[in-house]
Formats: C-alpha cells, sequence, structure tokens
C-alpha cells in the first residue's frame, strides 16, 4: 500500500475539507509541479476510504505517468512532497479560525516591530480570553505567554506605572504551574495504582503551603484539581459530596477534556469505596452514571466503552432500578463498538436477569455468543453463581455446578494469558462454592457452615465474589433446612 501516512492524513479531512483541498495544488504559491494536480485527481476517487488493494505502487504509478517504467522512488518522491503540502493545508485550515489568525498576526508584529499594532492586538486578545468561560491551564498558559511578550518586547516601556502586564504575567505563570502540577499529579497517581511504578511529583510542599494561604481556595476549578488529587492519593479525607456538588456546577466552565478528567476521577474514588463494601456508594456511582450520560461524559467520539455500558447497567440493577437499566440497554446499544456488540448486550441482559433472580433466563445468553478474552473470568464466575443458585432450588442442578466449577479451575491452571495474581482470587471462590455446595448437599448443621464459610472470608487471602459469597453465609442464618 502507498502513502500510508498521506491516507492518514486525508481521511482525518471532511468531505468539504477535501474537496477544498484542490484548490491548494492549482495554486503556484503552493506549488509549480502539475503532477501534485494528478495525484489529488487520481485520489480523489479513492475518497474516503482509500481501500488499500486498490492503492498497490505499480497500478498508482500507471495512473499517473502511463506508460513508463515503474520507479519507486519517484513514486516515493511525489508523495513525500504531497504529504508536505497536506500538512500546510491542515495548518492553513486551523489559521482560518479567527483566533489563530489573530494569534498568528499579533506574532509577526512583534517580530516586525509593528509596535502599535502588536500592542493592540495583543490587548484584543486578552479581552477575548476574559470573555471566554474557561480559568484552566489553558486560560492561563495562553494569558502568561501573551503578557511575556507584551512586557519583554524591547519598545515596551517598562517603567510606565500604571502597566500591569508584568504582575499580570506572573500570577499568570503561578496559575499555569500549578494548574499544571495538579493535573500531572493526578495522572502519576493513576498509573502508580496500575503500573506499580513510583513517580516523583515536586513542588507539591509549595502548593500545600500557597493552598493554606488561600492560593486555591479562591479559584473553584484550582480546588476541583487539588481534591481531585488528594481524592486519587487518598492521603486525606475530603467531603465527597462537597466536591460532587463543585464538579458538576463548574462543568460549564471546563473543556471537554478536563471534565472528563474530574469526573472519571470521582466515579472511580465512589467506586473503590463500594469495593471496600461500603454499599451505600451503590446508589451514588448509580447517580453518577446517569449523570455521565446527561452530559456526554461516557461518549468518546460517538462510542461508548463496553466498562461504562457494563458499570451502568450493573450499578442500577444494585439499586433495583431495572426498567431504567433495561431502557438505557435499548437506547444506548448503538453507542457500542460492532465488534462484540451482540455478545455485551447478551452478556448485560443476562446480569439484567441474574439480579432479578430470574435464573432460568440467564444460562441461554451466556451461552449464546463465543466469549471474549477479556470476560472469560466474568462470564464464567456468573455462570458458576447462577448454577448454585439453581442448585439451592433443585439439586439436579449439583453435577453441572461441580462440572463448571471444575472446568473453570482446569483453565485456570491451563492458561499462561493471564497474571497469577489475578488467577489465584477465582480459584480461592471456586473451592469455596465447590465445598460449601457439598456441605449443603450433605445437610450438615446450617450454623457450622455459616461458621466455617465466615472464616473462610476472614481470611487474609484474596477471594473474588467475596460480597456474594458474605450474602450466602447471611442465607445460611435463614435457611433452616436444605431439601433434597
Amino acid at each position: 500500500m502507498i502513502g500510508r501516512k498521506l491516507i492518514k492524513l486525508l481521511k482525518a479531512l471532511n468531505p468539504e475539507e477535501f474537496r477544498k483541498m484542490r484548490k491548494i495544488f492549482q495554486s503556484p504559491i503552493y506549488t509549480n509541479n502539475p503532477d501534485h494536480l494528478k495525484c489529488y485527481d487520481a485520489l480523489r476517487r479513492y475518497y474516503p476510504k482509500f481501500k488499500p488493494l486498490l492503492l498497490k505502487k505499480e497500478v498508482f504509478f500507471d495512473k499517473m505517468w502511463k506508460g513508463q517504467s515503474f520507479d519507486n522512488w519517484k513514486l516515493r518522491n511525489l508523495f513525500r512532497e504531497f504529504t508536505r503540502l497536506t500538512e500546510d493545508y491542515l495548518l492553513l485550515i486551523e489559521q482560518r479560525e479567527k483566533v489563530e489568525r489573530k494569534r498568528q498576526l499579533t506574532r509577526i508584529y512583534g517580530k516586525r516591530n509593528l509596535y502599535d499594532f502588536f500592542e493592540r492586538e495583543t490587548k484584543s486578545l486578552l479581552s477575548d480570553l476574559e470573555a471566554l468561560p474557561y480559568r484552566d491551564k489553558a486560560y492561563y498558559l495562553q494569558k502568561a505567554v501573551l503578557n511575556e511578550a507584551w512586557y519583554f518586547h524591547p519598545l515596551k516601556d517598562k517603567y510606565n506605572t500604571e502597566d500591569t502586564s508584568f504582575e499580570n504575567g506572573m500570577d499568570n505563570i503561578d496559575q499555569y504551574f500549578v494548574y499544571a502540577k495538579l493535573k500531572y499529579g493526578i495522572a502519576l497517581a493513576s498509573a502508580k495504582k496500575i503500573l506499580n511504578i513510583s513517580y516523583q511529583l515536586r513542588f507539591l510542599e509549595v502548593i500545600e503551603r500557597e493552598n493554606k494561604k488561600g492560593f486555591i481556595e479562591n479559584n473553584p476549578l484550582l480546588k476541583l484539581f487539588w481534591w481531585s488529587l488528594k481524592l486519587e492519593e487518598t492521603l486525606e479525607t475530603i467531603e465527597f459530596a462537597t466536591y460532587e456538588q463543585l464538579l458538576f456546577s463548574s462543568l460549564p466552565q471546563l473543556r471537554k477534556e478536563d471534565q472528563k478528567l474530574l469526573f472519571f476521577h470521582g466515579l472511580n474514588y465512589v467506586i473503590r469505596q463500594a469495593n471496600k463494601g461500603t454499599t451505600s456508594f451503590y446508589l451514588v456511582i448509580f447517580e453518577w452514571h446517569k449523570k455521565g450520560i446527561r452530559y456526554e461524559l461516557l461518549l468518546e467520539q460517538g462510542r461508548m466503552d463496553t466498562i461504562h455500558f457494563s458499570n451502568s447497567i450493573t450499578y442500577a440493577c444494585k439499586v433495583k432500578a431495572y426498567q431504567w437499566a433495561f431502557d438505557f440497554m435499548q437506547n444506548h446499544q448503538q453507542y457500542l463498538a460492532t465488534e462484540n456488540r451482540v455478545f455485551i448486550l447478551n452478556y448485560n441482559l443476562a446480569k439484567w436477569h441474574y439480579y432479578q433472580k430470574e435464573f432460568e433466563q440467564v444460562i441461554p445468553l451466556l451461552l449464546e455468543n463465543k466469549v471474549p478474552l477479556a470476560y472469560e473470568f466474568t462470564v464464567r464466575n456468573l455462570m458458576i453463581r447462577v448454577l448454585f443458585e439453581l442448585f439451592l432450588k433443585d439439586v439436579s442442578y449439583l453435577e453441572l455446578l461441580h462440572n463448571k466449577i471444575l472446568n473453570f479451575d482446569k483453565y485456570l491452571r491451563s492458561t499462561q494469558k493471564i497474571p497469577q495474581d489475578r488467577i489465584a482470587p477465582h480459584q480461592h471462590h471456586l473451592r469455596i462454592v465447590y465445598k460449601l455446595s457439598k456441605l449443603l448437599m450433605e445437610n450438615q448443621e446450617k450454623n457450622l457452615i455459616r461458621d466455617w464459610l465466615l472464616k473462610e472470608l476472614n481470611e487474609s487471602i484474596p477471594i473474588s465474589g467475596k460480597d456474594w459469597l458474605k450474602e450466602k453465609a447471611g442465607e445460611l442464618i435463614i435457611r433452616t433446612s436444605f431439601k433434597k
């Protein structure tokens, strides 16, 4: 396939941009090589998909220079020049934006000592920034750059006591620095958990000291970043409801990138609390997912990650909002990637039935499609839970339950694709469920079974599905007999 980089650049253009691009190759300002226009016309028929089979080197060369012997260097040189012109066109598109054009002209005025124009445009750009809703990292950086260029211009009167560009520039730098440090700090704290690598975040103690002086307190968006870092590091306890209220009231003042950063760190925090056993956070998580949908924070380029899709349904079911969960599945399945979409829908519909204790309807849904590797553990665990629940009602399910447990255990012992620290909790879970079902089948004393189960769960070893097993232990207190 020819011109991989070029093809990616051309695919990034919308139809109108691609159509107008032809003018670049017609203009002597940009090129005097007629092959560039000919190349554009040859490529135009393949836009926007540019199917690789239609773009073989020899085929395209013949379209450009019919009758000539294939020359790979000549073709590569053409595409190198065409790629450069495409990049120039992308820059031109950006410069057409009013603000970007203004910035470029201001820099040009400054370099060419057109000071009157430079000063006027600098003031105008600063005024434009003030009119924006954002007071974030990009806002303070742009102000810092403008004030610095203005103050240090050789024709600037540096001894004008009424001028505040120097003080403003210093303040903007401070604000930008704190924003950048906190944003990096949040990312590093998150990476530390995932990669188990320690990163040094310098000057955090300086920010802490300035915070006590009110530097952060007076800026609500800086406060959000500061609290978000504390949520990630869990160095101190903050009033989460206050963070939540400030975040959602400040969304219009945040760019989408920062909205998502702060939203997901808050969401991950409450999920961590729920995973520790604080079930009161289930409703909080459910409400956060609803807000994530309302403000389109769960979407990325028109797609919804399967984790967000599944979690929305899981926590809706945990708080018994079954109709909401069903409606969500119906209305948002279009945002799932087509790959594995049917499986994701069936799996979540199976969960929906499971939470409503409609266990017989779960099994067909789990068996209907091939299970992706990423869901192998989840689906097998759900199947075992369902079979155990059915076994409690009908002992004829015991053999199937034991077969599924043994097959899962065999899979865990043979797989080399999963780290051992992820496998062990599932092995402990299988061992406990297997023994629990045998003890129940033998009609052992329920209090003794419960005591044994609670002792197992209180061990320091990691066990998957611990909350579900605790729930079963609680049911043993109520259950007085087990009918064979």
